[in-house]
């Protein structure tokens, strides 16, 4: 099942849904540009819908994928697997994103949509170790 391109989160969060697919992460040029992602693919799973407490929108899900990267020790390429879980809130001001309960990271919205991919790779790049490298022994 593919993702949508864009996303409202705001008003699809309001009316909630579960979203699931795969990004290939061949078009995903930050990474891209790390290493060649070749045929890769990120398996995604997303909830959108309403904090009631706290009174925010929010998306919450999980990316498991495998990413190509080039060990620092021997300069060989290597894959790296990841399983990342994420609690984002759409915020449009950064007032609104200072009052953000500590369980969300804020995700900015302008114009009220966001390129899903995107946000994905974002998740993605952050989740990667600083020095990428084989395991001890393994080079």
């Amino acid at each position: 099942m593919l993702l949508p391109k864009t996303l409202d989160p705001i008003r699809v969060a309001k009316q909630g849904a579960h979203l699931e697919g795969q990004l290939s992460l061949h078009q995903c040029e930050r990474l891209q540009a790390i290493c060649d992602q070749a045929d890769l693919k990120a398996q995604v799973i997303m909830d959108l819908n309403m904090d009631i407490k706290a009174n925010v929108p929010f998306i919450r899900g999980t990316i498991a994928t495998t990413v190509n990267m080039v060990c620092q020790r021997c300069n060989k390429p290597m894959q790296y697997d990841l399983d990342i879980p994420f609690s984002l809130s759409p915020m449009v001001s950064e007032k609104q994103a200072k009052n953000l309960p500590s369980e969300y990271e804020p995700l900015m919205v302008h114009d009220e949509q966001v390129v899903v991919a995107e946000v994905i790779e974002d998740e993605i790049l952050l989740a990667l170790p600083m020095v990428s490298r084989h395991e001890v022994g393994a080079c």
